[in-house]
Formats: structure tokens, sequence, C-alpha cells
């Protein structure tokens, strides 16, 4: 079998101050990776940094927009009627979150073999998060996510936890959402639903974690 893509332990520092110590990801054996921690705590300098490093299949996201003049082109701007281009103009100048999305979309379209990105809560909602994730997920590109959302490392198969440095917790997402009373302890509460799914499966009632009152009615029901 084709080895996969394996970054080397590594500790991070920037200015001589650790952000990260012993980080490592190996996707030989999940194809997303979402990486939890805090806000400040150096998500994007870590992505930054594996970006000067990484090979040429992997593409990186890291939040920065689009520029207007460089999407004209795509949007066929010139060719449209006045009124088209009164309302492209309109729309790109006083929609932050547009300029942000058209540049995620241009990445996304890209034939990489890997998808690297940070926090998209900022300007996606959870909707069309979960629609970008699909997306990658069913052209059978490989994802690594960092965040400081719980919510968002749902999704993922696997899942990192930061904490002081160091990565606290590993390890299939299922399984580390399971110890919630050591992910309180870093700082993370996860929703009601899913830790009353993982509340009834102590008991024997569940067999799964559920993320939402239909997911977890369904499974009671079924």
């Amino acid at each position: 079998m084709e080895k996969k893509l394996y970054i080397k332990k590594f500790d991070l520092k920037l200015d001589e101050v650790l952000f990260v110590s012993d980080f490592a990801i190996d996707f030989n054996h999940y194809q997303s990776v979402c990486f939890l921690a805090e806000s400040g705590s150096g998500k994007s300098v870590l992505l930054k940094t594996i970006q000067k490093y990484s090979p040429s299949c992997v593409t990186f996201y890291l939040g920065e927009e689009s520029a207007f003049d460089n999407y004209k082109k795509e949007l066929n701007y010139h060719n449209r009627s006045d009124k088209e281009k009164r309302l492209i103009d309109l729309v790109c100048k006083n929609s932050f979150a547009l300029k942000k999305k058209i540049a995620l979309l241009k990445v996304l379209f890209s034939s990489q073999e890997y998808f690297f990105s940070d926090d998209l809560h900022s300007f996606l909602n959870h909707h069309e998060f979960c629609e970008v994730f699909c997306f990658l997920q069913e052209k059978g590109i490989s994802i690594f996510y960092a965040t400081s959302s719980i919510e968002d490392s749902f999704l993922f198969d696997y899942l990192m936890v930061l904490k002081n440095q160091r990565i606290a917790m590993e390890g299939k997402t299922t399984s580390v959402l399971k110890e919630e009373k050591m992910l309180k302890t870093l700082g993370y509460s996860l929703p009601f639903y899913v830790n009353m799914s993982i509340q009834l499966g102590y008991y024997g009632l569940l067999n799964q974690i559920c993320y939402s009152k239909e997911e977890l009615e369904s499974a009671l029901w079924k």
C-alpha cells in the first residue's frame, strides 16, 4: 500500500517561545485530522511553519482574502452588463466574508491531495463548513484542520487536543470525546446532546455519539 503523508515530530518555536512540542501528523490510517487548541495558542503559526516545508501535494488556506482584481477575470467581469458589474462591485467591496469564501473556493478546486486550514467558522456557518468538509471527503482529499471550536472537530476521524504547548490528548475522535472529564479539565465543554449520548452509553442504552436532538432521538427509537 502506498505510504501517505507523514510529518515527523518537531518542536515549533517562534523567537525562542515554544508553541507546540512533539507535534506530528500521520495520514496512514485517517483521512481527516483535527487539531483543537485555544485561540491565540499558535494554530496559524503552526500551519505556516508546516507550509514552508510541505510537499507539493498539500494545499493551504490560511484565512487570506482574495484580491478583487484577481478574480474579476474568473467572474468574466468585463463581458458583463453595466448592471451586473455594479452588482459584482457592490457585493465584493462590501462583503468581507465573500472575499474569504472566493479565496477558499479557489483552493478547494485545486487538484492537491491534502488540504490544510485553520479556523473557518469565523466566516462560514456550520452548514457551510459541513459542505466544505463533505466536498473534500468526496474528492478523496485528506484534511488537517486547526480550530478552537470543539463542535468543528466532530466531523473528523482523528482528534488532537493541545494544552500548555503539548498534545494533552489524541486518538480517534469518538474515543477522545468519551473522555469528557479530561476535556473539561482542558477547558472544553461538550454540547448537551453529545454529553447525553455518552452518558447513556455508560448504561448500555446507546452505542454511538449523537450530535443533535434529532440524531439522539433517532438512535434511541430505532
